[in-house]
């Protein structure tokens, strides 16, 4: 994620105005290369994020921070103990590069008066974030970087810091005029300007190259020895203009592109990328909070999804092995009825059954052509007791026969709700829903409680919308959805629901006249049902309706599942019908 000069600028004039003056009160770890410094200022963004992650890395001030207890971060507690209560005395940038500086006076750890500096690199993957005391030794960081890494460079406690080299490289944010054209005159003739900036200028990161020269009014691959008079005059106009653009907090913008995809935050709109969509935020601290808001969300999305689907794997696996068995058994005990006559046909022949016999060979009474069967015997049994055996699974059968067929129905229920839960699962796009089947599933059995308390979740208004014809169609996306909204729904009302498979329940609201809702909502109901099922990329799919008084839920039957009679059915295109998100 794009995090260079410029953006670091700008975070740097908003920490001089919104958090200068400011106390900590404590920090805390929020990931394995963050770290997060919670402030006395006024409303809720009040933390101070510093982040060394080589994607990730940033610095900016956001409203959500959150404890990671599973994280040992030795330089949250050092910053624990030296910066509680310290006063955030100055920010700054160094040389326009990707190092910040935070000064801290009164620090608790130090002592009144005493200073430290908090030192955050955002260089990719030599990011860092280092605390260091008054004559610049590190008290401690975040990144250990031993010699044996990095002989120029090292950091850890108690090794005295040494900065990023500069390489000689200017200040494009300072440099006069006439610097420039010094700088232009001493260029290799035959260098592009992009590669001769980058290589002459601190924090001259690609979009930044090519915005100065977007502004510039030339292109970043044209040669400096092409570079006329009035080039160098644009050229400094241009920096002086992004010069004001950083220098200052304002709006941010938050940059996407065609598709949606967020691509980055920045603090101009980026004249260099026309085809982006931009949205403005109040600062760049915000712009950032937003994307990592939303990156927080889909990582949290994605390990939410991975665990329950295979929880719900897990058991639908369980589920079809156990109902292969039971047909299995039920196969089985069709020939139940051989064992009644084996027992029958061994009593009768008794006299005929010598001791330890393994096997006697009788007239088969009960067959019509009067032939012969052979039947096991034990020997270490007496043939009544082998008799009184074939008796026990003949009853045992005649149980299972009962049996068995329920048990295989109630497998297919759970199988067709698990199937439905994973389609679930796999389709939603909101991390709520997200986290509502979770709950689902955790009184299913399927996933255990959390050891912690939870918060309540809030009570979330059911999806609905309106059809072209004005009537409130409700629908749900979860089993405990679907429950919620029969139970809401009146007996006149319409039901809908994909034929033959696993989906979301659709209700028309009529009214107590269902006899007068028009054709064109159940067709647009009917196809926003198809949508919500497994079927949903069918290009026709049959969709049932019918009142809701003829529903039934069985007794014990999971989230979701009902028997429904006299419905009608309507052959449909799946179209799913876009409703804003409902809190």
């Amino acid at each position: 994620m794009l995090f260079d000069s410029a953006m670091l600028g700008r975070i740097s004039a908003e920490l001089n105005v919104q958090l200068v003056g400011c106390r900590i009160r404590r920090a805390i770890a929020t990931a394995p290369t963050e770290v997060a410094l919670e402030t006395t200022a006024v409303g809720p963004a009040r933390w101070l994020v510093l982040c060394a992650d080589p994607q990730f890395g940033r610095v900016h001030i956001s409203e959500h921070a959150a404890p990671r207890p599973d994280i040992h971060s030795p330089l949250a507690d050092v910053l624990r103990r030296y910066l509680r209560g310290a006063r955030l005395e100055g920010v700054a940038q160094v040389d326009f590069d990707r190092c910040l500086q935070l000064v801290f006076i009164n620090a608790q750890g130090l002592g009144p008066g005493e200073t430290c500096t908090l030192v955050v690199e955002v260089m990719g993957r030599r990011s860092n974030v280092l605390l260091l005391d008054d004559e610049g030794v590190i008290l401690e960081c975040l990144k250990h970087v031993p010699a044996g890494v990095n002989r120029y460079r090292q950091s850890l406690p108690g090794v005295e810091y040494v900065a990023p080299p500069s390489f000689g490289k200017v200040n494009p944010l300072t440099v006069t005029k006439t610097e420039w054209a010094a700088q232009i005159a001493a260029a290799e003739p035959s260098s592009e300007f992009a590669t001769w900036f980058r290589e002459t200028c601190h924090g001259a990161s690609d979009l930044f190259v090519a915005e100065v020269a977007a502004r510039s009014g030339f292109a970043a691959d044209t040669p400096v020895n092409a570079l006329i008079a009035g080039d160098g005059e644009r050229l400094f106009a241009a920096i002086a203009q992004l010069r004001e653009l950083i220098a200052g907090p304002g709006e941010a913008y938050v940059c996407r592109d065609t598709l949606g995809e967020t691509v980055f935050a920045y603090p101009f709109v980026p004249q260099s990328r026309p085809g982006l969509v931009t949205t403005s935020a109040r600062s760049l601290s915000a712009a950032l909070d937003r994307i990592y808001s939303e990156l927080r969300e889909r990582d949290d999305m994605r390990e939410l999804r991975q665990r329950l689907l295979g929880a719900a794997g897990k058991q639908l696996d369980h589920i079809l092995v156990r109902r292969r068995k039971r047909q299995a058994a039920l196969a089985g005990v069709d020939d139940a009825d051989r064992y009644r006559k084996w027992g029958e046909l061994i009593l009768t022949h008794l006299h005929q059954i010598p001791p330890g016999a393994e096997q006697i060979t009788v007239t088969d009474y009960y067959s019509p052509s009067q032939s012969q069967v052979t039947i096991p015997l034990d020997p270490d049994r007496t043939p009544q007791v082998v008799a009184q055996h074939y008796f026990k699974r003949y009853k045992r059968a005649g149980r299972l026969r009962q049996r068995l067929p329920r048990l295989i129905r109630v497998d297919r229920i759970q199988q067709d709700y698990l199937e439905g839960l994973m389609h679930q699962i796999q389709s939603t796009v909101e991390l709520a829903d997200l986290e509502e089947l979770r709950d689902e599933m955790i009184g299913q059995g399927m996933l255990k409680p959390p050891k912690r308390p939870q918060p309540r979740p809030q009570k979330r208004r059911l999806p609905s919308f309106s059809s072209i014809d004005g009537y409130a169609v409700w629908y749900g996306k979860t089993g405990r959805q679907n429950d919620e909204l029969l139970r809401a729904a009146s007996p006149d009302d319409i039901w809908l629901h994909v034929q033959q498979g696993p989906g979301g329940h659709v209700i028309i609201k009529t009214g107590g006249r269902p006899d007068e809702v028009p054709e064109s909502t159940i067709v647009e109901a009917a196809g926003h049902a198809a949508a919500l099922s497994r079927q949903a990329q069918s290009a026709k799919v049959e969709v049932d309706y019918t009142q809701v008084k003829h529903l039934s839920k069985p007794r014990g039957a999971p989230p979701g599942f009902v028997l429904y009679r006299n419905f009608k059915a309507v052959r449909i295109a799946p179209q799913r019908i876009e409703t804003p998100e409902v809190t």
